[in-house]
């Protein structure tokens, strides 16, 4: 299933790349700017991103044979839960046939999920008894790590403007966490390396709000798992089972103002400017009043 989700995932992101290209190919030569670059701002300033995570799980059922007579069917029925994160960084703008904005920023992420499993034992083949033991794992862990995004800005009208991002990130297992209820003996406790990169995509809509600031919900996704390799999966893995992690946040943006430079009071040379010498009190008007 998670292999499944991975391909969906890489086909999302080809048909937003595919659409970006054309967009940047269609509107060349008239693409009108997404921020208000100029005058007034800088090409760069600074953004925070709170936000909520979740995870998705994906269950499956496994069957074995313990004897001539008898068998068990384990059901695996994992259940993502919520949580939080807070991005903190820099992004730059430009002028671009491709891309427009690159960002940066440290990362806080806290991932939850629990993994529900059923095991059901069957005895004899002519009178079936079945014996049924339940029992669950919960896993919560913080992460700490480094985010980054190359984003193409396509503008639809009044202001608003949509991104599609391809980025990576780098995070450390700073909090990690488990716990089990019920009958959840011998299962397999996997869960990710305490490092972990990922390659993700992201998509934004954006909204000017006047005065160098935008706000621009998006929702993130991992697409490829790159360290520790486990086949380029993006999912994570904890217990018998994958998660796939959502992250879905308001991004708060400011451009940085331009910094005006005052009016010099020197002329060439470094002399004064005729009439800026002293004001009511220069020597060619205290002369004429007789001062």
């Amino acid at each position: 299933m998670h292999q499944r989700l991975t391909y969906i995932l890489l086909l999302i992101f080809a048909l937003g790349f595919q659409e970006a290209i054309a967009q940047a190919t269609h509107n060349r030569g008239k693409r009108q700017p997404a921020f208000e670059v100029g005058h007034s701002f800088n090409n760069q300033g600074w953004y925070i991103q709170p936000g909520i995570t979740q995870t998705l799980g994906f269950g499956y059922t496994e069957r074995e044979r313990l004897g001539p007579d008898s068998s068990v069917v384990t059901t695996h029925n994992p259940a993502g839960q919520m949580g939080a994160f807070l991005q903190l960084g820099r992004f730059h703008v430009w002028e671009n046939r491709f891309f427009q904005l690159f960002d940066y920023g440290l990362d806080v992420r806290w991932l939850r999920g629990v993994h529900n499993r059923t095991r059901d034992y069957r005895f004899g083949d002519e009178e079936v008894n079945w014996m049924a033991m339940e029992g669950n794992g919960r896993f919560s862990d913080l992460w700490l790590g480094a985010t980054t995004n190359l984003s193409h800005v396509s503008r639809v009208g009044n202001g608003v403007f949509i991104t599609n991002a391809i980025g990576a990130n780098l995070n450390y297992a700073l909090v990690r966490g488990t716990r089990f209820e019920g009958a959840y003996e011998g299962t397999q406790t996997f869960e990710p390396p305490v490092i972990a990169a990922q390659l993700h995509y992201r998509l934004g809509v954006g909204f000017p709000l006047g005065n160098g600031w935008y706000i621009m919900p998006t929702i993130e996704t991992p697409i490829l798992g790159i360290f520790a390799w486990n086949g380029g999966h993006p999912s994570m893995r904890y217990f018998d089972t994958y998660y796939q992690p959502l992250l879905i946040g308001i991004n708060i943006m400011k451009l940085d103002q331009v910094k005006m430079k005052p009016c010099p009071t020197e002329g060439g040379g470094g002399k004064k400017r005729k009439g800026q010498e002293g004001g009511l009190w220069d020597k060619k008007i205290r002369k004429e009043y007789g001062w």
